[in-house]
C-alpha cells in the first residue's frame, strides 16, 4: 500500500527533505486528535480558488480552536466524486488561506478533496496527473505541520461539538501515511 493512497496524511518530509519523515514526526499523537472545525465551502465551482474572504468568517473559531488543538477540515463536497474524473476538478485553497489559518495557531488542515492545491487530471493536461504549484503544501508542510487529504463524510459533522482522529501509522522513513479518519460527538462519545 502506498503512503498517499485513499485518505492519508502528508508529512513535512513530502516536500521538505529536511523535514521529518511521517514515522518520525516530532509531533505527539494528540496533534492528530482534537475538536473539529468544519469550514463549509460547498458553494465553490469546479477548479475555483478558495480565497480568504470565503473563510474569513471562521477566523475567530480558528483562533479559539487553536487553543484547544482543533483540526480544521475544509468541506468542499468533492468527496462525492471519488473515483471519477470530476474528482480532479475540485476547488482548491489559495496559499493565503493556509498562511492565515496557520497564523492562528492551527497545525492540522484536512480536506475532502484530492488536494488542498489545484489538481490537473490526465484528461485535461497530457497523460500524467500533476498539480500546479503546491503552494499550500509548501506553506503547511514547510511550517512543520500536516495535511490530511481525501477525507469523506464531512457533511455528517457540521453541527455541534465534534472530535476528530487523523492518527497516522507509525512508519519509518515515509513522507505520508494512510489514516483511518473518524469523528464523534464529544458529549456523546459517538464515533463515526
Amino acid at each position: 500500500m502506498g503512503s498517499h493512497l485513499g485518505t492519508h496524511l502528508d508529512a513535512p518530509y513530502r516536500f521538505h527533505r529536511d523535514g521529518q519523515p511521517a514515522g518520525a514526526l516530532p509531533l505527539p499523537l494528540s496533534t492528530f486528535v482534537g475538536p473539529a472545525i468544519v469550514v463549509n465551502v460547498t458553494n465553490k465551482a469546479p477548479h475555483t480558488r478558495i480565497m480568504w474572504k470565503d473563510v474569513s468568517s471562521y477566523e475567530q473559531r480558528f483562533r479559539d480552536g487553536a487553543k484547544r488543538k482543533a483540526i480544521v477540515l475544509i468541506r468542499t463536497g468533492w468527496s462525492e466524486y471519488w473515483d471519477t474524473q470530476k474528482y480532479f476538478d475540485h476547488p482548491f485553497l489559495d496559499t493565503e488561506v493556509a498562511q492565515r489559518i496557520l497564523a492562528t495557531g492551527i497545525t492540522v488542515i484536512g480536506i475532502d478533496a484530492l488536494s488542498p492545491d489545484e489538481s490537473v487530471s490526465p484528461e485535461r493536461e497530457g497523460s500524467q496527473w500533476s498539480q500546479r504549484d503546491y503552494g499550500v503544501h509548501r506553506t503547511v508542510l514547510g511550517s512543520g505541520h500536516v495535511i490530511a487529504e481525501n477525507l469523506t463524510n464531512l457533511d455528517a459533522i457540521q453541527e455541534g461539538e465534534w472530535s476528530v482522529s487523523l492518527v497516522p501509522f507509525k512508519l519509518t522513513g515515509g513522507d505520508g501515511s494512510p489514516i483511518r479518519a473518524f469523528a464523534g460527538r464529544r458529549e456523546e462519545n459517538n464515533w463515526r
